[in-house]
């Protein structure tokens, strides 16, 4: 099993992770089920800017994800590493339930990339889960959870150019496109690991077959480095901007909505 040493990880994010670990294990002790670190770090691959590293975290109970939040960024500060480079999930045992019941993707990518940071190292996730049953015409639940997640996404950033808000919904906006094409693969049964393939698989799928517009593919595909410069560098986009960035994001999100027989609300 790898280790994290084995991961791609800098010094200061090594030894943050480490930290973060002695004070999950100290603060949440018995309630604690595990810590995992996945994705393309734990692979040893970063494919971009957009690779974050990233976590799960699972508890007996539920607990409040903004203090195991804190704790991780208290630990990246400590050990010199950049908290937004993080990007952490919290969870219970009952939604570990539910996942395994209703799609066992993404508990079958821990499986696969994880390093045990906390935690039975065989334990969980250990997703063996059948494959959800569904009726003739019926959406798939992770396809509804995804473009759920994109209106809401979409709804809470034009929220924000309402207030002449510029950079940050930017991030917010390109998020809901990346949910929506999520959510398109989903209903195909087909999955990738990185934003860069997301967009490429959606092109392959959707676009090239004629079943999606190309030039709205490739705008919202386009806000992929709009979001990074927005996150990780000195860019600052205004308020009028960031409305045609999610104005266009919107039009995807419509568009993979239509696509799919979402009816309008």
């Amino acid at each position: 099993m790898s280790t994290l040493a084995d991961a791609l990880l800098s010094a200061p994010e090594r030894r943050a992770l480490e930290r973060f670990a002695r004070e999950l294990e100290r603060e949440l002790g018995n309630s604690l089920r595990g810590a995992w670190l996945y994705g393309s770090r734990a692979r040893g691959e970063r494919t971009g800017p957009e690779s974050d590293v990233d976590l799960l975290v699972i508890t007996d109970r539920a607990r409040r994800r903004d203090r195991v939040q804190e704790m991780l960024d208290q630990a990246a500060d400590a050990e010199g590493a950049n908290r937004f480079f993080f990007s952490i999930q919290v969870y219970d045992l009952d939604w570990l339930a539910e996942r395994r019941g209703v799609e066992a993707f993404f508990v079958k990518e821990v499986d696969r990339d994880r390093i045990v940071l906390a935690g039975d190292p065989e334990g969980l996730p250990g997703a063996r889960a059948p494959a959800p049953e569904l009726q003739p015409g019926e959406m798939r639940p992770r396809t509804k959870e995804l473009l759920e997640e994109a209106r809401e996404r979409i709804d809470f950033a034009r929220l924000g150019v309402g207030a002449d808000v510029g950079t940050p919904v930017v991030s917010i906006a390109y998020y809901a496109a990346l949910d929506a094409a999520r959510a398109a693969l989903s209903e195909e049964d087909r999955h990738t690991r990185s934003h860069k393939g997301t967009w490429g698989l959606f092109r392959e799928t959707f676009v090239v077959t004629g079943r999606f517009d190309a030039r709205l593919h490739a705008a919202a595909h386009a806000v992929q480095k709009k979001r990074e410069y927005a996150d990780y560098a000195p860019v600052r986009y205004t308020p009028e901007e960031a409305r045609n960035i999610v104005e266009t994001c919107e039009r995807f999100v419509a568009a993979v909505e239509a696509m799919l027989g979402v009816e309008p609300e």
